[in-house]
């Protein structure tokens, strides 16, 4: 649904904010504003199995890093960034968990949803990240990568900044269609991980088609989930 406001067409469908008519429209914050769900069902998918799966990954690799604050960059309203925060820590110790969102509205609702954990709002690409340079031992990224594509290269770099030495943890999606935004630049899961392998020692990279049990699967072009690990060369 959608109605004016502000000479500006407002939708309570938190995808009329994201990509539509083919161009990444962006606009996160009057998404969380006025969404009427919760985008992403950040709620719900926080306890799929593909969550169970990256936070299993990270507490295999553990002793592999020297790991005592994890930044979680697109952590939208928390739920992921909670979860790592409370698996994680009773196999670390000393552990502090950092939520970061381009939304400013996002991290508000966060902070409310998970007092104990602090969230913090920036553009990675524009804003002065200089106070959080060399800050975090290990970053964990969700489907971060088709708001960035276009200058990928200019997006990882500054997350490298953000690290004081440890490595970075990408759990990436890509679409069923052949076509998206950004397949010009990722068109499959290995192109992100030979992306990701130039500016990070390989741990573990896994790629994948998972599927609920109540979808028929069909015959696959590609796999769906890029799960990459690797150290901060």
């Amino acid at each position: 649904m959608t109605k004016k406001h502000n000479s500006e067409i407002i939708s309570d469908g938190y995808h009329d904010y994201v990509f539509k008519d083919g161009e990444l429209v962006g606009r996160f914050d009057d998404m969380y504003c006025h969404s009427k769900e919760i985008p992403w069902h950040q709620d719900k998918t926080a306890d799929r199995l593909f969550v169970d799966l990256d936070i299993s990954i990270i507490k295999h690799f553990i002793p592999k890093f020297n790991i005592k604050s994890l930044c979680d960059i697109g952590c939208g309203l928390g739920y992921v960034t909670a979860r790592l925060h409370d698996e994680l820590a009773p196999h670390i110790g000393d552990f502090k968990v950092t939520g970061l969102d381009i939304s400013p509205e996002a991290t508000r609702k966060a902070k409310q949803l998970h007092p104990d954990l602090e969230f913090f709002s920036a553009n990675i690409m524009t804003d002065n990240m200089e106070q959080w340079r060399g800050q975090f031992d290990f970053i964990y990224m969700k489907d971060v990568l088709w708001y960035v594509c276009q200058d990928a290269d200019g997006f990882i770099d500054k997350v490298v900044q953000l690290l004081r030495n440890g490595g970075l943890y990408v759990l990436q999606s890509v679409p069923d269609s052949k076509e998206f935004i950004g397949s010009d630049v990722f068109p499959t899961t290995f192109s992100i991980a030979d992306f990701l392998s130039e500016r990070f020692e390989p741990v573990y990279i896994s790629s994948t088609y998972e599927v609920d049990t109540a979808r028929i699967i069909g015959d696959y072009a590609k796999d769906k989930y890029l799960r990459f690990l690797g150290k901060k060369s």
